[in-house]
């Protein structure tokens, strides 16, 4: 190749380089900038409905969020929106589970485990629990509600990176029942021996109380052992569906102090509850202000 040939020949590959870099750069940036469009607004002011007056929430140094509000109420819409802002996928994820529901996001795929919580019907028993609350409780949980969706108003830019990359619809609003579903999924997780339970309601068609309560002691010492009123097909199908309990040696631990013990001159109360990891984990710290209501822990 003649040696103006080859020099036009370089220029043009070092210029188609440039231009691909370029490309690749602004590409790159772009979405840098939607994927940071997805964190939550941190600072500023929102215009929201649902409040009896402002409510204000401070970070501290490592994102924990301070909820100062005029009433108990606002306090908890506080809660709600703030854990929309960190934890929507994990929310989102969470109800689903609960309910059922998690095909409809993510397919075909997790359809036995949709069945096994239908089965289970944490849903229906969260909406009994939530028929029995009192007001006060009714109220809370309503104003929580009213938090997490004036943060879904609110939002502007791209939902959570794990709604893009699964390709899940984005949230629809949050209800009260929603938050019981959570507690249910909660309680549920944290019962350790339901499959010895399922096993003891199999076993009641075929042996007698007595027998039953030689090889489970029931406790307290006088609680009979009284079968569910389902069907043995109906507990077969549950124990079939059900994953294998945990360990012998799992469990949870928890203790309490009285105030002639402690510095403060106050109880103290610990709990140790054995969840299972996750990232993030399943429990989050926050401080709520009203009158009449100061909490720092984890909700």
């Amino acid at each position: 190749m003649p040696e103006s040939r080859w020099r036009t020949f370089k220029t043009w590959v070092l210029r188609g380089v440039i231009v691909v870099s370029l490309l690749a750069g602004a590409a790159l940036a772009v979405g840098y900038l939607a994927l940071r469009s997805s964190l939550p607004d941190l600072e500023g002011r929102h215009a929201v409905d649902g409040l009896d007056s402002s409510i204000e929430i401070v970070r501290g140094a490592f994102g924990v969020p301070h909820v100062f509000a005029g009433s108990t109420n606002d306090a908890y819409f506080g809660l709600g929106f703030a854990h929309a802002q960190d934890r929507l996928w994990q929310m989102e994820m969470q109800r689903r589970i609960g309910a059922g529901r998690v095909s409809e996001a993510l397919g075909a795929a997790t359809l036995d485990l949709d069945r096994f919580f239908r089965t289970l019907g944490l849903a229906r028993a969260a909406e009994q629990s939530l028929a029995a609350v009192d007001d006060a409780t009714r109220d809370a949980l309503v104003a929580y509600a009213a938090g997490v969706n004036a943060f879904l108003a609110a939002r502007e830019g791209l939902l959570p990176p794990e709604f893009l990359i699964l390709r899940a619809p984005a949230p629809e609003p949050w209800t009260p029942v929603d938050t019981v579903v959570v507690l249910k999924l909660m309680t549920w997780r944290l019962s350790m021996n339901w499959r010895d339970e399922l096993l003891r309601a199999r076993l009641a068609d075929r042996l007698a109380p007595e027998r039953i309560d030689e090889l489970w002691p029931p406790y307290p010492a006088d609680a009979p052992a009284t079968p569910p009123d389902l069907s043995t097909t109906m507990l077969d199908a549950l124990w079939a569906r059900t994953p294998p309990g945990a360990g012998p040696g799992a469990g949870s631990n928890n203790w309490a102090i009285a105030g002639e013990h402690s510095a403060s001159g106050k109880p103290l109360l610990a709990n140790d509850p054995h969840l299972g990891l996750s990232a993030p984990g399943p429990l989050y710290l926050a401080h709520l202000s009203a009158p009449g209501l100061d909490l720092v822990g984890a909700t």
